[in-house]
């Protein structure tokens, strides 16, 4: 449903403050690519090069283990194998299966729909009709909308998922790389590494007991940051339009899709970083903030307490939109300083 973008730069290197864990002289890095273009990147602090490379060694197989249980790209994943075959009978899923289909109901709830992912179809209507050099239909639209719905997904004897709806499919792209993220941390501490860090496309998590400052980038500004944040033992991403997108007759269309209209979303937010407990809740709630717009957002953000940065821009007026939480925080640019409002 969206890319998460690298928060500008998260800081792997010590410098200046940054990524520094005083009571250990040695880190130890690894990147891997399980996601095509996109790496994986792990960086623990210790002084066990071997239980290192133990620990990387467990991450990279579980991480390759939850590609192919998501990918939407693989036509030998899991995920394809459900939305290939669960209309016609029940399919069998797997635990992590389960697991991010009850976290999907979840956010879905919370959202009142906003957060789906059987908006699948969406995304494959407009993915053709882009390559094409057109924008879908009222009536192409009409019809992908009209299978949509997280109550279509049906549980049977809880191991099994069934498709009351043919035609319908799901894309975890909106909260996959968080779950993933967060399962990679999991072996990490499993391993006995006590701090460190982990990030897969711009969904990051630092673990451990020690802070870390990360920059967010600056949506119109590539190289450039809105500003930093100081994080310790929680993930923080980033969602916006402002690098993946299509072009359709020289006009920019979001990649991220309203699954009650059918098309892409359309407000004043143009990008949203999420500081939680949780990648994969972090990861949905940024996809439903962008969604929602601001005023819900910031609604919703106060409701399930998860704090948000917000990028909103109107005409020629740009705001950082803070929560309370994270105010004192954030450390602005110069460039953002006067635009900060507190939430």
């Amino acid at each position: 449903m969206k890319m998460k973008h690298f928060l500008a730069v998260i800081a792997f290197f010590a410098v200046a403050g940054v990524l520094v864990f005083a009571f250990s002289p040695r880190r130890y890095e690894a990147t891997f690519y399980p996601m095509g273009p996109i790496p994986v990147k792990v960086v623990a602090y210790g002084k066990n090069y071997l239980g290192f490379n133990k620990a990387i060694s467990m991450v990279e197989g579980r991480v390759q283990s939850l590609v192919k249980v998501f990918s939407a790209y693989d036509p030998l994943s899991e995920l394809s194998k459900i939305n290939e075959r669960a209309f016609s009978s029940p399919v069998d899923v797997s635990d992590d299966m389960k697991s991010i289909i009850s976290l999907s109901r979840k956010w879905n709830t919370i959202t009142s729909g906003a957060f789906d992912p059987t908006v699948a179809p969406v995304i494959s209507l407009w993915n053709r009709a882009a390559k094409e050099g057109r924008v879908p239909s009222h009536q192409e639209i009409s019809g992908a909308i009209s299978v949509i719905g997280m109550r279509k997904v049906e549980t049977v004897d809880g191991e099994k998922v069934h498709f009351a709806e043919q035609g319908l499919s799901l894309d975890f792209g909106a909260i996959a790389k968080g779950y993933i993220v967060d399962a990679a941390v999991e072996d990490m501490l499993s391993s006995g590494v006590l701090a460190g860090v982990v990030e897969a496309g711009g969904d990051a998590y630092v673990f451990g007991d020690r802070p870390l400052t990360v920059g967010i980038q600056d949506p119109f500004e590539e190289g450039k940051l809105i500003g930093t944040i100081e994080i310790e033992n929680c993930a923080v991403v980033t969602s916006g339009n402002y690098e993946r997108y299509h072009e359709i007759g020289g006009k920019r269309y979001s990649h991220i899709y309203n699954p009650m209209s059918g098309l892409p979303v359309e407000n004043s937010i143009v990008s949203v970083t999420v500081v939680g407990g949780s990648a994969a809740d972090a990861d949905a709630m940024a996809t439903s903030v962008m969604l929602m717009g601001l005023h819900s957002g910031i609604q919703l953000s106060g409701r399930v307490e998860l704090p948000c940065i917000i990028v909103e821009k109107t005409g020629d007026l740009s705001v950082l939109w803070v929560a309370s939480a994270l105010a004192d925080r954030l450390k602005p640019s110069d460039e953002w300083r006067n635009r900060v409002r507190i939430y």
